[in-house]
């Protein structure tokens, strides 16, 4: 389009003086300046057309249609793709972008929801196994205490004891060495009957009515046992004292192991109740931060769809822009040749005036296409849009430093930073530095983790494609933006890098991410900030380090709308003529 603006300006020059020529009279010159004056109105009408398209939609010569680079893949949140024949810098392209990651977003929160929601459940399930564990565990005890209970209380088994201990005591006072008294055998029928109630008692009772018989027959019949010195009466007390004994230490066990089995089945019961209030607080909550998951799963599905059509518009958007861009630069073409035949024409009648009109043109094209206002020798790669940066200049100095992707820091890195953070002033005129290898290229075509976009230092170094080329160091680069407004320009600034790295504009440092194990790319939200540039030039300067595989980094300014140039020279020698003009950051 500078070519349409130069040609639009000899034209206008041409015909002003094709009037003043010919005077009045001149019919079929006048009709020839009617045609300048028509073809001049129609290329600048379609000339302001292309520059609407070329600072708003897809711009590129390639023909062809726009093109994805990819459909997306929602079980695995694949990106729905960047757009092809369509420069990156186009606002275009910066929009099917950001909806793609929109995309890419919205599916991983959708994913991520999900995920969170299944292990609440799991958390849920979990706690009701656990809690119905404690109340199996609660009602097995109680089963236990309810058949110790029905067997030896409800049953009257430790009643029974006691009423046997009762009559056996009783039975005590009515022993005498000759037998019994008289109610004796009504005494010892009662004290058997109570024995065969408890348990084993049908022994007892048989051993009771034995003893007794033995005592007293023995007794009765007058016959006598050596050596002993007990009388019958004694005898029989201690066979009584004996089952007394045993019954109560008896009763006494079978009442502990039902205290046992009551005590063991109430603190189950309390075990239970206390665990069910809290498993019962935790689902409550977890049910609770469910429906807030499948609610925000519901509202990243949806920001995922509108991201997914926004994103399909914005293509199809795209692709008619990128015609319709390619029909005004055919209709231009045609319209610059209809312009030469006429100047063609011209040239045999009005040399002089041609010349004169091709002299002013040549003349205006140095304010378009070069920075003579800056100073001669200097180039400019103007951008109004998201721009990735590329005329780099790199640090001839290469700091080492330790194991680690952290950048390290203190007081001799600080020293190296003071010399290179501000190159056109101070003590950074006296840094030195040499052409990035790739220098002009936004896209170095040495492949990598991030496909080779933005600055590769490691093949840089290494002098060829060589993208994990270093290790353990830390290294400068440079670039330059020119401001050509009379104030300054707020820009987003948008930074990746692999390993650590900080940013300098103007000597001031404006971030800062020591630690950052990653691929370079511009996909972190919180490395992108916005930056003001003044007046004139502006110098932007990063530091990277490297533990090792990977070393780079990608920087893209977007000044959305504002004029900016990054300023290069031809011969690379871009940091002496802007150290020769006095330029100070």
């Amino acid at each position: 389009m500078k070519y349409a603006t130069i040609i639009a300006a000899g034209v206008a020059l041409l015909a002003s003086s094709v009037r003043a020529q010919d005077g009045e009279g001149g019919e079929q010159k006048v009709s020839l300046q009617e045609q300048l004056e028509r073809i001049t109105t129609q290329l600048r009408e379609d000339e302001e057309a292309v520059k609407k398209l070329a600072n708003k939609e897809c711009t590129d010569l390639t023909p062809g249609s726009v093109g994805l680079t990819g459909k997306g893949n929602p079980k695995q949140c694949g990106a729905l793709g960047v757009l092809t024949t369509c420069e990156q810098g186009s606002v275009s392209y910066g929009i099917v972008k950001d909806y793609s990651d929109d995309y890419v977003s919205a599916c991983l929160c959708v994913k991520g929801e999900k995920k969170k929601q299944q292990e609440l459940s799991k958390f849920v399930a979990d706690n009701k196994a656990e809690l119905s564990g404690y109340k199996s565990e609660m009602e097995e005890q109680t089963k236990k205490f309810e058949a110790i209970h029905q067997e030896f209380v409800s049953s009257n088994v430790l009643a029974n004891m006691d009423k046997a201990i009762g009559v056996l005591s009783k039975m005590k006072t009515h022993v005498t060495d000759k037998g019994l008294k008289s109610a004796s055998p009504t005494m010892l029928e009662t004290a058997q009957t109570a024995l065969s109630n408890v348990r084993h008692g049908e022994y007892l009772s048989e051993f009771l009515q034995t003893a007794v018989e033995r005592v007293y027959t023995a007794e009765n019949s007058g016959g006598s046992v050596e050596n002993d010195s007990e009388t019958p009466a004694q005898k029989l007390l201690k066979i009584l004292d004996d089952l007394i004994e045993y019954l109560r230490k008896e009763k006494d066990d079978i009442q502990a192991q039902v205290d046992a089995e009551q005590a063991q089945k109430k603190a189950l019961e309390r075990k239970y109740a206390s665990n069910k209030k809290r498993i019962n607080a935790l689902n409550q909550q977890a049910n609770t931060d469910f429906d807030i998951s499948k609610s925000k799963e519901g509202r990243c599905h949806g920001q995922g769809q509108s991201a997914m059509e926004a994103h399909a518009a914005a293509a199809s958007k795209a692709d008619k822009s990128h015609k319709s861009f390619q029909k005004y630069m055919t209709d231009v073409e045609q319209e610059k040749t209809a312009l030469g035949n006429i100047m063609d024409l011209l040239a045999k009648n009005h040399g002089s005036v041609l010349s004169k009109a091709v002299q002013t043109a040549n003349q205006n094209s140095g304010t378009v296409t070069h920075l003579y206002d800056l100073a001669k020798g200097l180039d400019g790669v103007k951008f109004t849009s998201r721009y990735i940066l590329r005329q780099w200049f790199i640090g001839k100095k290469l700091v080492p430093q330790g194991r680690g992707c952290r950048m390290h820091t203190g007081a001799k890195y600080s020293a190296v930073d003071r010399l290179y953070r501000s190159p056109l002033a101070g003590a950074g005129l006296k840094s030195e530095w040499v052409p990035y290898l790739f220098q002009g290229k936004a896209k170095t075509g040495c492949g990598g983790c991030n496909g080779g976009v933005g600055l590769d230092l490691g093949s840089h170094w290494a002098g060829k494609c060589s993208p994990g080329y270093g290790s353990h160091v830390q290294g400068y680069a440079m670039t330059a933006i020119y401001n050509p407004s009379k104030k300054g320009v707020k820009v987003f600034l948008e930074s990746g890098a692999d390993d650590g790295f900080r940013v300098w504009v103007n000597g001031k440092l404006v971030q800062s991410f020591l630690r950052n194990c990653r691929c370079y790319d511009l996909n972190q939200r919180n490395q992108k900030r916005y930056i003001m540039l003044g007046p004139g030039i502006n110098t932007i300067v990063i530091k990277v380090a490297e533990n090792r595989g990977h070393w780079g980094y990608v920087g893209a300014l977007n000044p959305r709308g504002a004029t900016l140039f990054e300023v290069f020279s031809k011969d690379g020698n871009t940091v002496d003529i802007l150290r020769s003009m006095g330029q100070e950051d």
